[in-house]
């Protein structure tokens, strides 16, 4: 049982940790996958042992690592299409992530400046911003990843109607290769909330089949809502007018929850514009 043990605890690492690292999965998740999986592949060598049935010894190591393959898809479906509710902030003058994942950036973006989102090391510049009314005034970009295990229903960062959607229908092809940021699928929208107008781009990559909408220019959007989904690991990013008073409450790396965690606030009556005020 013992030997059975570490075999089924050797492969199940050897399987989980690479790619835990290629899809940046925290390494406690997979720890817990690892522990998930060892015991079960070693109960099923104990029973067909018992079983009487002769086992080859190379099955020996090719039975816990196709049961680990398994149950590791079993585990990633289960996350995936997962679409809990969620308590949404009642706080008022806050902006809320638009989807789970990780922090990848906090960057300004100046005046008339087409905004560069970055995916993989790549850049990529989303020109379908040129002339909406979000592009004449600084802003703040937030970049957001999700990793395959994320939640990947996206919310709304704030209330408000959508003015216009632009997307992008391209391929699916590898980010690594040099055009993938000129031809892979985005979906850009515009949210009027009324004191300032937000921008989110959904981004594609090469795990991607799938960017849906649930709304449609003129559609009303509460804070929180769900408003799509991107079907895989992808990307997340939202504009933020560089609004006076506005405050970034979070840094790159840190973990953020769709509706729910807060990733600014702002302040609809600064001082300054109430010094200007008769």
């Amino acid at each position: 049982m013992g030997i059975c043990f570490l075999q089924s605890l050797l492969i199940s690492a050897v399987i989980i940790l690479p790619l835990a690292i290629k899809c940046k999965i925290k390494f406690y998740l997979a720890l817990i996958g690892i522990i998930m999986t060892a015991p079960v592949s070693t109960l099923l060598l104990i029973i067909l042992d018992q079983s009487g049935i002769s086992i080859n010894p190379w099955m020996r190591w090719i039975i816990p690592g196709l049961l680990t393959c398994l149950i590791l898809l079993v585990i990633v479906l289960f996350r995936f299409y997962r679409d809990p509710d969620r308590i949404i902030p009642d706080k008022e003058h806050v902006i809320l992530s638009p989807a789970d994942g990780t922090i990848l950036y906090v960057k300004k973006i100046k005046n008339h400046t087409i905004p560069l989102t970055i995916k993989a090391d790549r850049r990529i510049a989303l020109k379908e911003f040129t002339g909406w009314e979000l592009s004449k005034s600084d802003a703040v970009l937030v970049g957001i990843e999700m990793s395959i295990l994320d939640v990947h229903v996206n919310r709304t960062p704030v209330s408000g109607s959508i003015l216009k959607q632009h997307s992008v229908k391209g391929k699916y092809i590898s980010l690594r290769r040099n055009e993938a940021p000129f031809v892979n699928q985005r979906l850009s929208t515009l949210i009027d909330h009324g004191p300032f107008q937000i921008g989110i781009v959904q981004i594609a990559s090469r795990r991607v089949r799938q960017i849906i909408s649930y709304m449609k220019p003129g559609d009303y959007l509460e804070k929180g809502q769900r408003f799509g989904v991107i079907r895989f690991g992808s990307q997340v990013d939202v504009v933020i007018p560089d609004l006076k008073g506005l405050q970034i409450l979070i840094h790159p790396k840190e973990t953020v929850r769709a509706g729910q965690t807060i990733i600014a606030e702002y302040d609809p009556f600064p001082r300054e514009s109430l010094k200007n005020k008769p």
